[in-house]
This record gives structure tokens, C-alpha cells and sequence, in this order.
């Protein structure tokens, strides 16, 4: 099967019409797969209004059309934004199956990307969402992932326009080509990835769970309020500058970063790679430039840590545990040490002076340690796991809806 497979995927990339496929204007499909214009299969709406501040918390569900390429998949699962029933009057009603497409967007890839609405309850569309009503009897769900499949997004890249704003209009729609399977295998297309996503949603789930379980274990360990029951030690308050040392690196231009060598971190992490490292050891790293200050980080070894991020350099204090003070001040709030308006910074000595409680046992706080290093790797396992679960469902949509792999009776 696999080997099939692999055949098929070579003949096509090597432009060899496979027995059972055809050429057509948007690649090689199956022959029994038709070849249509949007335009034919269902007719065009405009969606309207639905300003920011006319969102409320709890009222009739809508969408705005930002909202397609950065909160939905191919289909609404959940809506996130509410709007009173007195203005819905401005808004566009939306129906069972419609397909929305994002008007705008400020990246090709944005543009045109479209979420199939599958409930039958009250909703409408904003501005800027261009939307598709089919007539003919396609799945639409299987639409909401075949339109956002391989062989329309080249299409529909090419019919982007604008610069810094792209838009995309219901005229350049209508003329997209989509390969149509029969309605029997558009159904088992759309329940296999459906599968994928439900065990897409489940991971997700469980990671959520398992970051929360982290945060409270980090709660109660973190402030001494459970301990672990082989220990019974003093706590002592002390401030930031008795754990390590605390300092700017030097920064390093965007322009001197390299496509590889050692890490590069800045305010928000890693930035790049450089050909030398200021940093022997990981390190712990508190952001002090920019709208991310008082966020808490870890360095990898060797790697280049610049000046948008304060170092606690615990490498010469013997009476500490480095994990357990990278913990410690992920738990900690440095937001309130937060100056400067046009620019938020953190200096340096407010953070010297910052108090913390911490056990004076080198083996409680390595046991601590212990705890919430076990909880991260199993988040980094299921987030590993996650992953592969999206690469997969990736891999089937290139073979499902493009007909190299048929799941006919």
C-alpha cells in the first residue's frame, strides 16, 4: 500500500499521469473527480458590520473576519465573539453550511483562508468575510478543509492583492478551480480528518489540564504552603541579589544574527543564532525591555543572550539549586517592577531588592525541583505527541484531497 503510495506521489512529481488519474488545469487528480468553479457550486454573500466595540461577553454568536485565520480550522467548533441581539439587524445572518472566507488580511497566506459553519443556530458574519451559500449537495465540511487544501491555496495566493493589507473578493472566488470527489467520498474524507481532529482536540485538552495541574503544584510547592513530607527545614526570605548575580548582556545586532550557530535569545526567547556564545551554562533570564518585561526564561548552554533580557546568574552560589530558582521565579510577579511608558523597562535594582522565600535545604529545594521538572516533561511529551498529530493530519489532507490516496467503497 505504502509502496503504491510513494509510486504515485513520484509519477505526479515527476509529471507522469498515473492509470486512473487525469491532467487539469490545477494538477493530476483522479478522473472521476470533477473539475468546478467555486462560482458553480453555490452563490456569493457579503458579510457586514460587527464593529470591536460592539462585541459583548454573552449575546448572539458571531464572526469577524480576523477571527477565520487566527482562532478557526476549516470549521467552527466554538464561537468566540458575542454580539447583543439589537445589533444584529447590522450584521449578516449566516446559515447552515455556509463557507466564510477572510476579505482581508495582512499575509497571503491569510487572505481567502475560510471556515465552514455546520450548526443550525442564530450567528452572523462581520465585515470583510466573503461568504459562499452552497446550492449543489457537497459536504461542507468537507469544503471548509478542501478549500484551505494544497490545491487551492496556490490558486488563491495568486489572486491576493494589496501590499500591508491583502484583500480578496468574491469575483476572484468564483473563478477558483476546486477538484470535486463524489458526495459519498467527500463524506469519508471529512469523517477521517474529522477523527484527526477530535484526537487533536483531546491532546490539546490534556495539555491544558497538565499546565494547570503545573501552575497549582507551583502554587503550593513554590511558597512553602505543602511540603514534601521528608522535609520540615526553615524557609527564609532573601532578596534576588544573595541568589546570583544579576546583569545586561551585551547586545548584539539583528543584523549580526547567522542562519545557525550558537542560540540567540532576547526579550522573547530565541531570536537567531551568532557565531560565538556569551554564556558557558543555561541561565535563567528575566526580560527587561519591551511589552514582554518580567517574563521568565531558560537559556540552552552555550548560547548568546543580549541586553533585552536580565541574567540571575546562580553558577557561584553553592547554596542554591538552579532549577529551583528558575522555578521560583517563574512563580514570582515582576510586572510590578515595571517602569517607563513609551518604552516598559526593568532596571536592575529594583530587581536586586526583589524578596523571595525559598527553603535553606539544598535537598528540598532539589526535590522541589524534581516535582515540576517531572510535570514539564510530560506537558513537552504531549506537546511532542500534539505535534505529530498535526503533522499527520498535514500528510492526510495532501493525500486525501488531492485523490493520491482514495477512500472510495
Amino acid at each position: 500500500m505504502i509502496d503504491r503510495v510513494s509510486e504515485k506521489i513520484d509519477n505526479i512529481n515527476n509529471n507522469i499521469v498515473p492509470i486512473g488519474y487525469k491532467r487539469t488545469k490545477v494538477g493530476i487528480i483522479p478522473d472521476d473527480w470533477k473539475l468546478v468553479k467555486i462560482g458553480d457550486i453555490g452563490e456569493f454573500l457579503k458579510g457586514k458590520g460587527i464593529s470591536k466595540k460592539e462585541l459583548v461577553e454573552d449575546g448572539i454568536p458571531c464572526i469577524r473576519y480576523g477571527e477565520i485565520y487566527t482562532k478557526h480550522h476549516n470549521y467552527i467548533k466554538n464561537f468566540i465573539s458575542f454580539i447583543p441581539k439589537s445589533e444584529t439587524h447590522n450584521a449578516k445572518l449566516i446559515m447552515q453550511g455556509d463557507i466564510l472566507f477572510a476579505g482581508s488580511g495582512e499575509t497571503l497566506e491569510e487572505i481567502g483562508k475560510s471556515v465552514a459553519y455546520l450548526e443550525d443556530k442564530e450567528a452572523y458574519a462581520g465585515g470583510d468575510i466573503v461568504i459562499l451559500r452552497p446550492v449543489q449537495s457537497n459536504n461542507s465540511k468537507y469544503l471548509g478543509f478542501a478549500l484551505n487544501g494544497p490545491l487551492i491555496n496556490s490558486q488563491r495566493r495568486k489572486v491576493g492583492q494589496g501590499h500591508s493589507v491583502v484583500h480578496i473578493y468574491s469575483r476572484d472566488l468564483k473563478s477558483l478551480l476546486l477538484p470535486l470527489p463524489s458526495l459519498s467520498e467527500q463524506n469519508k474524507i471529512a469523517n477521517i480528518l474529522s477523527t484527526w481532529d477530535k484526537a487533536i482536540d483531546l491532546k490539546e485538552e490534556l495539555i491544558k489540564q497538565k499546565k494547570e495541574q503545573k501552575r497549582g503544584l507551583m502554587q503550593l510547592l513554590l511558597t512553602g504552603k505543602k511540603r514534601l513530607k521528608e522535609f520540615t527545614g526553615e524557609w527564609n526570605e532573601v532578596k534576588l541579589k544573595q541568589v546570583g548575580k544579576l546583569y545586561q548582556p551585551q547586545t548584539i545586532s539583528q543584523s549580526q544574527l547567522k542562519a545557525s550557530g550558537y542560540p540567540v535569545y532576547g526579550a522573547n526567547g530565541l531570536i537567531g543564532y551568532y557565531d560565538q556564545y556569551n554564556h558557558d551554562t543555561w541561565q535563567i533570564m528575566i526580560t527587561c525591555r519591551g511589552s514582554t518585561c518580567g517574563t521568565v526564561n531558560k537559556s540552552k548552554a552555550k548560547s548568546w543572550i543580549t541586553g533585552n533580557a536580565m541574567v540571575l546568574n546562580t553558577d557561584e552560589n553553592k547554596d542554591v539549586v538552579k532549577d529551583f530558582v528558575y522555578y521560583l521565579c517563574l512563580n514570582s510577579n515582576f510586572q510590578k517592577l515595571v517602569s517607563g511608558s513609551g518604552q516598559p523597562q526593568i532596571t536592575r535594582n529594583p530587581l536586586e531588592t526583589f524578596k523571595i522565600i525559598m527553603p535553606t535545604d539544598l535537598k528540598e529545594q532539589k526535590a522541589i525541583a524534581d516535582v515540576l521538572s517531572t510535570a514539564d516533561k510530560e506537558i513537552n511529551l504531549l506537546e511532542q505527541q500534539l505535534d505529530q498529530l498535526k503533522q499527520q493530519k498535514k500528510g492526510l489532507m495532501q493525500l486525501l484531497l488531492t485523490g493520491i490516496v482514495r477512500v472510495k467503497d
